[in-house]
C-alpha cells in the first residue's frame, strides 16, 4: 500500500496535521485498530493493485468503519466502506429486507472501487474523487461550477462549498497516509501482517454451512464468520455469492475436505452429543448417515472412540425438508395499481430480469391488475 500512496504535503497542511495528531492520540488503540483490520486490509489492497488504483483508497475503510461490517438501517450506510443503499444496488449489490451484500466485504470492495475508477474518470484527480464518494458526484459537480475537472490546486479544494464532514474525509484518508509513508517520524507502531492474514477467496459450486465450513478450516465458526460476514443468518453461504474468504494457509486443505463432501448435503448440517462411548462407525450406523460422509466432516472423529458428550457435525435432514417445504410454495404478489417491475424488484431485493424469467415475461410486457406474479423461484 505504501509504495501506492499519492500524497505527498505531509508537513505543511495544519488541517492534516490535527488528524495525524487525533489519528495517534493514542498509539496502542491506533495499532490495535490496524491489526484488527489485517486480513480485510490485505484483501482490499491486492484488489486495489489488481486495479492499478491510489493506494489511500485502501485507507477509506478505516476512516469509514475501522475496517468493521457494520450494518445498517433504513437507508443508512452499510459494511466497511460504509455504501448507502442506493450507491449499493447502482453497482449491483442487493439490499433487502433479507440479505445486505453490503456486510460481504469481497462483494462491497468491489462496488466499491468500481465507484472510485468511475470517480476518478469523472473529475480526473483522486483527491475530488475522494470528495465525491463522501459528498456524492452531483454536489461535487454543483460545488465546482461549470468546467470543473482535476485542474484544481488542494488548496483551491479547501475553499469548495461541501461540509465539514466531507473536508475533514480527506484531511483523514491523507493524514492517515502520511502516518503509513512514515510511520519511525510519527512514532507510530504499524503490525506486520501474519500467515493468517492473507486471505485467499474461493469459489464454491453452491452453499455451504457455516459450521461445516469452519471444521473444513480447522477454524472456530466465530473466526470464520468475522471473515465472512454477509453469509447469512451463519447458517449457509449467501444465496447470490457461492464464495468464501479463508485464510491462504488453510485454503488448500479446505479445498481437499470441501471434495470429500458430496455438493447436494452441504447447505444444512447440525451439531448432535454423542449419547454413548462408540466409534465413528457405530454413530454413523444410528443415524443412517454414511460413515465416509461423517468422517470427512468430522476428521478428529476418525479412528478412536467417540466420548460422551462430544460434538459431532451431521447433516440437518429437517432443514433440507424445511428448505424444500419452502421452495414449492415460493412467496408471490397481486399486481396493484401503480405497481411496476422495476419497483416489485427493488422492495423484494431481486433484479428486474429475474421477475420477468420467472414469469414468462419479456420486455413489453404489460403489467395488470390482480396478476399474480413470482417473487421468488422455486429453487431461490
Amino acid at each position: 500500500m505504501r509504495d501506492r500512496l499519492l500524497t505527498e504535503d505531509c508537513q505543511t497542511r495544519v488541517s492534516v496535521l490535527q488528524e495525524t495528531r487525533r489519528f495517534l492520540r493514542d498509539p496502542d488503540v491506533f495499532q490495535s485498530a490496524w491489526r484488527e483490520a489485517m486480513p480485510f486490509l490485505m484483501f482490499v489492497v491486492g484488489e486495489i493493485e489488481r486495479r492499478n488504483l491510489p493506494g489511500e483508497i485502501a485507507l477509506v475503510p478505516f476512516v469509514e468503519s475501522r475496517y468493521r461490517p457494520l450494518p445498517g438501517s433504513g437507508q443508512g450506510a452499510a459494511g466497511i466502506w460504509q455504501l448507502v443503499p442506493r450507491t449499493a444496488r447502482s453497482y449491483g449489490l442487493e439490499v433487502s429486507n433479507t440479505y445486505d451484500a453490503r456486510l460481504d466485504v469481497v462483494e462491497s470492495t468491489r462496488a466499491a472501487l468500481e465507484l472510485f475508477e468511475h470517480l476518478e474518470r469523472e473529475f480526473s484527480d483522486w483527491r475530488l474523487a475522494f470528495l465525491a464518494y463522501n459528498a456524492g458526484e452531483f454536489r461535487l459537480k454543483r460545488a465546482l461550477g461549470k468546467g470543473g475537472s482535476g485542474e484544481i490546486s488542494r488548496q483551491s479544494m479547501d475553499t469548495l462549498a461541501l461540509s465539514r464532514t466531507t473536508h475533514q474525509f480527506l484531511d483523514r484518508i491523507e493524514a492517515l497516509a502520511c502516518i503509513i509513508r512514515q510511520p519511525e517520524l510519527h512514532e507510530a507502531q504499524l503490525p506486520d501482517p501474519g500467515p493468517a492474514d492473507q486471505p485467499q477467496l474461493i469459489h464454491l459450486e453452491g452453499p455451504v454451512d457455516i459450521q461445516l465450513a469452519a471444521a473444513l478450516a480447522n477454524m472456530p465458526v466465530e473466526a470464520l464468520a468475522r471473515l465472512n460476514p454477509g453469509w447469512e443468518r451463519r447458517t449457509a453461504s449467501a444465496r447470490k455469492s457461492f464464495q468464501v474468504l479463508l485464510p491462504a494457509n488453510v485454503s488448500e486443505a479446505f479445498i481437499q475436505r470441501l471434495a470429500l463432501i458430496p455438493s447436494d448435503v452441504r447447505a444444512h448440517w447440525k451439531r448432535v452429543r454423542v449419547a454413548d462411548v462408540m466409534d465413528l462407525e457405530s454413530f454413523a450406523g444410528k443415524g443412517n448417515f454414511p460413515v465416509k460422509l461423517l468422517a470427512s466432516a468430522n476428521p478428529a472423529a476418525n479412528d478412536r472412540a467417540l466420548q460422551v458428550g462430544e460434538v459431532l457435525l451431521v447433516p440437518d435432514p429437517d432443514a433440507r425438508a424445511s428448505l424444500r417445504r419452502s421452495a414449492q410454495d415460493p412467496a408471490t404478489h397481486v399486481v396493484q395499481q401503480g405497481d411496476s417491475l422495476w419497483r416489485l424488484a427493488q422492495s423484494h431485493g431481486v433484479s428486474v430480469k429475474q421477475l420477468r424469467e420467472w414469469n414468462g415475461l419479456h420486455p413489453g410486457s404489460i403489467l395488470k391488475l390482480g396478476m399474480r406474479l413470482l417473487i421468488r423461484a422455486p429453487e431461490y
